[in-house]
This record gives C-alpha cells, sequence and structure tokens, in this order.
C-alpha cells in the first residue's frame, strides 16, 4: 500500500496482536545542560494506536521529554525510536511525526486550507493534489466549511482543530500534542477533549500528549505516565493509577486522597497491618513504594471511598472524628471531618441517603482494605 493510498484511507492503520514494534519508544533518556540532570533515565513506549499521556507540574521533564521525541532537542544520552528505528540526529521535519502546539503555530496570512497544506508543500507534494489532501482532512475535522478563511476568523476551538488537521494531513507516524487546551477555557477545553479523542479513535493513530491537567490526563488516555523531577515516577491506565498509586506523590497529584501516617506492623502478600497515629490497626493493599520500606510509611484513602459508619456496620478500618463542615457542590457532598488532628475529606454523590450530622457532631469513618494504599512516606 502506498502512503497516499494510507493518508486516503478511513483508518490509520490496523492494530494487530503481533504488531510489537512500538510507534514511539525512550529508551534511558536523560538530559543535562551543563548542570544537573533535567531528565533522569527515561524510558517509554507508544503502542500503535495508542493514546500515551506524560503528566506532571512545571518542571517535571514532560515537555523536554516532548521536544526530544520531536527532535527539537537532543538527549545527553538514551535512544528515541520511531518504528522501531533511531532518530537521534533525524531533523524534525524527516521524523514524521505530527506535532501540534499550544500556540497552535498556524500563519495568519494564509487562508485554512493553505495552513493545512503548507506540510505538504514541505514534502514537494504538486498544488492541486496537496489542496484536496487538505480540504479532505478539514472535512474530516468538521472544517471544510472555512477553508477560505484566514485564521483570525475562526474561534480558539476551532484554529486548534486546523492545527490538528496539518499534524494529520501528511499521514505522520504518530501525533505530538504539547499542552494543546492549555490556552482555553474549561468549556471549549471539555469539548475539544473528546474531539482529539474521537479523532485519536476515528484514525486508529498513535498519540504522545503532554498535559499538567489531571482530568484532561485521566479522561483521554489508554495509559499515563506521571513525572515528577525528570523521572517518571508510575506508568499505566488512568484506573491502575488512581485505584493503586505507587507513591504518595502520584496518589496525591492524580485526584485528591486522605494521608494518614502510619507504620506497618505485619505484612501478608498483597496486604499489611498498620498502626496509626491513635494507636488504631488496619489492614490495607501495600503500594509499589511500602513494598520493601521499612521506614515511615502513610495510608492512602480516597475520599469516596470513606464513609461515616455507625456501631452496626462493619468496616477494615474505623477512625472517630468530628464533623468540620458539609459543602453542596451540586454533583456531590462534600464532608470534612477533623480526625487524628488532621481533615479528613469524604465525598457522597447528590443521590445518596445523607447520614443525619451536622457540623460539631461526633462521627465514625470506615472503609475497606481493598480501598486503601499503603505508601512510603516522601519527605
Amino acid at each position: 500500500m502506498t502512503k497516499t493510498e494510507t493518508a486516503e484511507s478511513p483508518t490509520k492503520r490496523p492494530q494487530t496482536a503481533g504488531d510489537e514494534v512500538p510507534a514511539i519508544e525512550g529508551r534511558h533518556l536523560s538530559k543535562s545542560y551543563d548542570g544537573p540532570l533535567v531528565l533522569d533515565d527515561v524510558s517509554f513506549a507508544v503502542q500503535h494506536g495508542e493514546f500515551v499521556t506524560l503528566l506532571g507540574p512545571s518542571g517535571s521533564g514532560k515537555t523536554t521529554t516532548m521536544m526530544m521525541v520531536a527532535g527539537f532537542e537532543r538527549p545527553t544520552s538514551g535512544d528515541i525510536l520511531v518504528e522501531g528505528k533511531s532518530v537521534i540526529g533525524v531533523p524534525p521535519k524527516r521524523r514524521n511525526l505530527g506535532i501540534v502546539f499550544q500556540s497552535y503555530a498556524l500563519f495568519p496570512h494564509m487562508t485554512v486550507v493553505d495552513n493545512v497544506a503548507f506540510a505538504l508543500m514541505l514534502r514537494g507534494m504538486e498544488k492541486k493534489e496537496r489542496r484536496r489532501r487538505a480540504g479532505e482532512m478539514l472535512e474530516r475535522v468538521g472544517l471544510g466549511q472555512f477553508a477560505d478563511r484566514k485564521p483570525g476568523q475562526l474561534s480558539g476551538g476551532q484554529q486548534q482543530r486546523v492545527a490538528v488537521a496539518r499534524a494529520l494531513v501528511f499521514d505522520p507516524d504518530a501525533l505530538l500534542f504539547d499542552e494543546p487546551l492549555g490556552a482555553l477555557d474549561k468549556r471549549l477545553r471539555d469539548q475539544l477533549q473528546v474531539e482529539i479523542k474521537e479523532i485519536h479513535q476515528r484514525m486508529n493513530i498513535s498519540v504522545l500528549y503532554v498535559t499538567h491537567d489531571q482530568s484532561e490526563a485521566m479522561m483521554m488516555s489508554d495509559r499515563i505516565a506521571v513525572m515528577r523531577d525528570g523521572r517518571i515516577e508510575q506508568i499505566g491506565s488512568p484506573e491502575d493509577l488512581y485505584s493503586h498509586p505507587a507513591t504518595a506523590f502520584v496518589a496525591t497529584f492524580l485526584g485528591e486522597t486522605n494521608l494518614l501516617p502510619c507504620s506497618i506492623t505485619g505484612r501478608s502478600g498483597e496486604y499489611a497491618t498498620v498502626t496509626l497515629e491513635d494507636g488504631g490497626r488496619a489492614e490495607a493493599h501495600l503500594g509499589a513504594s511500602a513494598r520493601s520500606h521499612q521506614g515511615d510509611c502513610v495510608l492512602s484513602v480516597r475520599p469516596e471511598r470513606v464513609q461515616i459508619v455507625t456501631d452496626g456496620e462493619t468496616a477494615d478500618c474505623r477512625i472517630s472524628g468530628t464533623l468540620r463542615d458539609h459543602t453542596y457542590l451540586g454533583s456531590m457532598h462534600r464532608l470534612t471531618v477533623d480526625a487524628l488532628g488532621r481533615d479528613m475529606v469524604l465525598t457522597l454523590p447528590d443521590s445518596a441517603e445523607l447520614p443525619s450530622v451536622r457540623p460539631g457532631d461526633q462521627v465514625k469513618l470506615g472503609w475497606s482494605r481493598a480501598d486503601a494504599q499503603i505508601l512510603a512516606k516522601e519527605a
């Protein structure tokens, strides 16, 4: 099949069980600017048709990693492979990767169709054919009727779709997104998250996506690599990272959690017994960072997994406290309880039957051992 035939097909590339070579792979990547490492031994892979997100706070190394994959930065050590071939030393325009930046990087003096066709012009395609291909790609992202407008005549969301169309039109091996929705308001950002995910699924194209927005990463990704201080803390599906964080940083960065200081007093397979600050005991799942850890630990439990329990109800773990605050947030109720000298948060869906307690009342909180993670305490 020729390159042109692939681009005109409704599906980018069929994914097969024997497809073992990743679309993109980073192997032991490190980066230094004549000083301390800003990226330290980072390895990851994006399989064909997979949507992988690099998630982390500012300075975590996610954009540096993306720029090295794109070819705008060169790693100090390590290797980058696209379709199984090293691209170290290969200029960006020859890596066959579509790139969408936060700034869109559209040419204001060109029409929308000419912006999309620009990537094909750089590849030497004849004018009539590149305009045809650009027009078809605009139709696929829902902008066919805006082909002859200038970027300044479009909304921010429409400009973003033009940038996506330009990145897709030359049939890239994968798409790279560098915080593409950061400049948009929440309503438009939510809409474009859905649209980018639909384009990814419809074209079955591999995606490497960078963001600091946890909800964006959770909604769009097949897998997430959580980065911190130039390293990958944990990589896995959104469900795995949320339910079984490997470290306290992942637990707190990906959503909200309650952290209770504790010490491990016994281990049994995937679970351990801990002693809390009030002397109470509990069982919980051993997170990756605590499996061989001998020092202080924390017990992590998500707010939606905590319940107010009565004396007659069973729970693997119980603590006592005082209800301090109850806030209604539309889709849920948020309760804050002063327990063990700190705020414990629990959330209940709007449809749930609320316990008959008021601020100032004594309450007992409980949760299942399967819903709690024991993690190494961080400095």
